[in-house]
């Protein structure tokens, strides 16, 4: 695969392409650029499979540069080379849908492992040549990074097999569990969620539910955590959220709108009773946790928030159009105490339930 290398430090290229010519038979560097502008134009006359760019360049920095690669050609595997370690840019990065994210100072084994990672899909082991072989049966047995399981996690993404995603996931974590002392486990928890978004995007997911999914946040975790039991927590909730959300999308056969009006129907003809978050997963079958995130999405409010609204607009039309009693107003509404009822018409209005009326009158 014919490979860009874009970096202004000069010793950086120098070293990225000694590692790559020593995979000559699989990777060969065609183009350098010392900036975002030359990686841009030796992208237009070289047509490379892959690109690594450095974020701080002059002229057009590495994410922009991305962004505009990917936008000229879908298909070339952009990844970022950064110095830096602050995780916005692999935020980023993943809003621009490029392809993974490595940090410097990076290992032979970091850099041909990440590769091995993005252009396994492209190439039969057969047809590597005997260095890349031989490096895939290294990363196998050392790397943190189960490239196998991953692999079985996004086929069965791309075939809509829960089960197989299920499994697949359930591994990973045991895997990744098992090595994640090593080293390089954090950059590697990064790629799989770069991996991970990347697949279901091209898999035609709606946005609504990748915002759900929230492989940002996830980005935003692993940079922050400090621990190997943090990073571990961060990958298996995030694998969590991959299945609840593949369960909304494929195991019911509902989208997302018909699973929030489901909810918001429920809810409608059911605030004056208490309601609990438990009730609209189950009326769903989805996890309490998706369900919340799928029903605030939806409606910019919380449960609690949401019901309170409806009770409030309800207490405003009787307290305005009939003669009933505070007290049995907020009985009507479904609160069982009226300070209670006080306490919410307020915070919700900005009056309290009396004043309203004398205003209203």
């Amino acid at each position: 695969m014919n490979v860009l290398l874009a970096d202004d430090e000069r010793l950086e290229r120098i070293f990225l392409r000694r590692i790559l010519d020593q995979y000559s038979g699989s990777y060969r560097v065609v183009a350098e650029a010392a900036n975002g502008r030359q990686a841009l134009d030796q992208a237009v006359l070289q047509k490379p499979d892959i690109a690594i760019l450095d974020i701080n360049m002059p002229e057009v920095n590495g994410l922009e540069a991305g962004r505009r690669l990917k936008s000229m050609n879908p298909d070339i595997i952009v990844v970022l080379n950064s110095a830096y370690a602050e995780f916005q840019f692999a935020q980023k990065a993943l809003e621009y849908r490029l392809d993974a994210y490595l940090v410097k100072p990076s290992t032979e084994r970091d850099i041909m492992a990440t590769l091995e990672s993005l252009t396994r899909p492209c190439t039969e082991t057969r047809n590597r040549s005997p260095e890349v072989r031989g490096l895939a049966g290294e990363t196998r047995r050392d790397a943190a990074f189960p490239h196998a399981t991953l692999e079985a996690l996004l086929q069965g993404m791309a075939r809509k097999d829960l089960g197989a995603v299920t499994a697949a996931a359930r591994r990973l974590e045991s895997e990744l569990a098992e090595r994640s002392d090593d080293p390089v486990f954090r950059l590697f928890a990064i790629n799989l969620v770069f991996s991970v978004d990347r697949t279901l995007q091209t898999g035609g997911v709606p946005g609504e539910l990748l915002r759900l999914l929230d492989s940002g946040a996830a980005l935003q975790t692993l940079g922050d955590t400090g621990t190997d039991g943090d990073m571990r927590g961060a990958v298996s909730e995030y694998l969590s959220r991959l299945i609840l959300l593949l369960e909304g999308l494929l195991h019911t056969g509902r989208t997302r709108d018909q699973i929030l009006h489901s909810m918001t129907a429920y809810v409608d003809a059911n605030f004056h009773k208490d309601i609990h978050l438990e009730d609209l997963a189950n009326l769903v079958f989805l996890s309490q946790g998706y369900a919340s995130r799928l029903f605030h999405s939806g409606t910019g409010m919380t449960l609690a928030r949401y019901v309170h609204q409806k009770r409030a607009a309800l207490a405003r039309d009787l307290l305005s159009n009939s003669d009933l009693t505070i007290k049995e107003i907020s009985h009507q509404c479904g609160y069982r105490s009226i300070s209670h009822f006080y306490r919410t018409f307020e915070s919700v209005t900005g009056h309290n339930p009396g004043s309203y009326r004398r205003e209203e009158l």
